[in-house]
């Protein structure tokens, strides 16, 4: 057998070697020389028969061996086609993450871009304010000093040209005291310190007035004017005094820009919303400045006039406009064509009914002067010190005291108001704030401490408007400069009327330290003050006692304060004692809600002591200037 064996293989080796050329064929395998392929292959499949035997291996092993690594090729050939498709996700979110940022990159610099936009428009704008703003004063300075050095230099001028050219020095002066507080007003935006008084009103009322001012400027400069108020109830609570600055700008615009045909004021209700519309036939306004009106600066530049005049003013008119509107809950838009007119549009939201408005039976109040003009009588005896470091300024309000039939003294510092305190104690002082020795604020606080003066009624008179901290120091009164002299006038009235009395106030909140602590205020600052914790109880007190003012929490338990408000409004007895709401859910339902059942004022009692302090104090002195 293992002869055969190796024979097969020798033979096997031959024939293989021979087929390949590596062995040249002896003459012996001449006679079995390989003919063809197939005698070749049968040698080949003879080979592992005599071979594999001899080195141990087996044709099973040898293809199981092929098999594992088959396997093991097809797992390496799926995990790498894993790895691709892995890697061609990866790619995807690469390529849409680089896109994203590079969209987000590109809004970055365009909103940069914009922005370095308006940072240099609004550099121009301010650059042209100052510009403007200079010559809005030097302008008005020049003509107040210019006929001030006429009259001082030519005594002996006939009055008519005196009384002219005083004329002038006093328009010149509005004129300038609107420019002053343009710019103030903008400051206090700003800073967030822009001050409120809203009151409940009319606001066909404040339209009547503004009208009727505005009239003979229209007739003066030609143009037909018209007041048109639809039907319906305008009853308001805003702040009036900014309305009526709101109402005046916007007529003053439509006269500024028409130089013929007509101005109109309209006004009309639809459902709970007041629309109020300044309408002009004027020069119009260019489509692409439409959206830029209300900001602050902005002027409608040169092209923008059909005339080619350019426009006067600050810019800041319009702008204070709309923080007025928007601070009242409304809208202000402008419609406009150019060379046909402008439209400006505002709301105002209007409160329910009253069954009595208040503002009617307040709307009696004089200014003090008999027909005439001449002092009424009975109040000479009442003494008011003056303090004010300018002498101008102390001989105008003594001029207009006296007028009012009071005695006046003059004091043109804090020492020496003090010490003429001393020797002639007044009834009432005016002060103010800036003065050359010390802050009006620190002589207030040491007047009230001083117990011979601590009871001085103290009215502050200053361009410094900080009426809080006047309040918190004990001030009865803020006005102000430049003074309106008929609000000062009331003040003084209220304070030094013969017959005033103490006013009765009832404080009503469940929560008895938050009632105790407006007691305790009240008391401080003259009043008669009591309390209770209940609205049953506090309706009962009302109509025994009647207090001259009631101040209401809203949420009590039992009777809430609208049930309270709703009781005193129906019976007349109760009707007409102002209420005012202190309330810690400030929202704008329950002011709406407040209001509308009859409250006089909606105070949050975050807004602090001396707000409702304020607030008493103003509803108080209407009621005096009323009776």
């Amino acid at each position: 057998m293992a002869v055969t064996l190796l024979g097969s293989a020798l033979f096997s080796v031959l024939a293989v070697t021979e087929y390949l050329g590596v062995a040249r064929p002896q003459p012996f395998f001449a006679v079995v020389r390989i003919r063809d392929l197939s005698y070749l292959v049968t040698m080949i499949a003879a080979v592992p028969m005599g071979l594999f035997p001899i080195f141990g291996y087996s044709v099973g092993t040898f293809s199981s061996a092929l098999q594992r690594k088959s396997i093991q090729l097809q797992t390496m050939f799926h995990q790498l086609q894993g790895y691709v498709n892995e890697l061609a996700r990866h790619k995807t979110e690469l390529e849409d993450t680089v896109a994203a940022r590079t969209r987000d990159l590109q809004v970055a610099y365009d909103e940069l871009k914009n922005a370095h936009q308006e940072l240099q428009a609004l550099d121009e704008m301010k650059s042209s304010f100052l510009a403007n703003v200079s010559h809005e004063l030097r302008t008005p300075l020049t003509s107040i000093r210019s006929f001030s050095e006429i009259l001082l230099t030519y005594p002996d001028e006939d009055r008519s040209s005196q009384i002219e050219f005083i004329q002038i020095i006093n328009q010149e002066s509005e004129r300038l005291t609107r420019l002053i507080n343009d710019v103030l007003d903008v400051s206090k935006i700003e800073a967030g310190r822009m001050e409120w008084h809203p009151a409940e009103g009319r606001l066909d009322e404040l339209l009547h007035d503004a009208a009727r001012t505005a009239r003979p400027l229209f007739a003066e400069a030609g143009l037909d004017f018209s007041l048109q108020i639809g039907p319906g109830d305008y009853l308001v609570e805003v702040d009036r005094d900014r309305i009526s600055q709101l109402l005046t700008n916007l007529l003053n615009n439509a006269l500024k820009f028409t130089r013929q045909g007509r101005v109109a004021l309209e006004m009309r209700r639809t459902g709970d919303v007041a629309e109020v519309v300044v309408r002009d036939t004027g020069v119009g306004i260019p489509p692409d400045k439409l959206s830029k009106v209300f900001d602050k600066f902005y002027q409608v530049s040169e092209e923008g006039r059909m005339d080619g005049a350019k426009t006067a003013g600050t810019g800041l008119g319009l702008a204070i406009c709309k923080e007025i509107v928007e601070h009242h809950g409304g809208r202000l838009w402008v419609e406009s064509e150019l060379g046909l007119g402008s439209a400006f549009h505002f709301t105002v939201r209007c409160l329910a009914p009253r069954l009595v408005a208040r503002s009617e039976v307040a709307a009696g109040g004089t200014t003090g002067l008999a027909p005439g003009g001449q002092p009424r009588a009975g109040t000479v005896s009442r003494v008011v010190m003056v303090v004010d470091d300018e002498p101008a300024i102390r001989r105008s309000l003594r001029f207009l005291l006296e007028r009012e039939g009071y005695g006046v003294v003059e004091a043109g510092s804090g020492r020496e108001a003090i010490e003429l305190c001393k020797q002639q104690r007044p009834d009432l002082i005016t002060m103010d704030v800036l003065l050359p020795d010390a802050s009006g604020f620190n002589v207030l606080e040491e007047l009230k401490n001083r117990p011979s003066t601590a009871d001085i009624p103290v009215v502050m008179v200053s361009v410094v408007d900080d009426r809080e901290r006047g309040e918190q120091l004990g001030a009865s009164g803020y006005v102000t400069k430049p003074v309106d002299f008929r609000e000062l006038a009331h003040k003084v009235r209220a304070l030094l009327s013969p017959s005033r009395r103490p006013s009765k106030v009832l404080v009503v909140d469940d929560d008895d330290a938050v009632a105790r602590s407006i007691e305790v205020a009240l008391l401080r600052e003259g009043y008669q003050a009591t309390r209770t914790n209940s609205a049953d109880d506090a309706l009962q007190m009302s109509q025994r006692e009647r207090p001259d003012l009631i101040v209401s929490d809203l949420v009590m338990p039992g009777s809430s304060g609208y049930d309270l408000l709703r009781a005193l409004r129906q019976n007349p007895a109760t009707r007409e004692i102002p209420v005012v709401v202190l309330t810690g859910h400030p929202d704008g339902a329950s002011r709406v809600a407040a209001l509308s059942l009859g409250a006089d004022r909606f105070i949050a009692k975050d807004e602090g002591l001396a707000k409702l302090l304020g607030q008493i104090r103003e509803l108080i002195d209407t009621d005096v200037r009323a009776g």
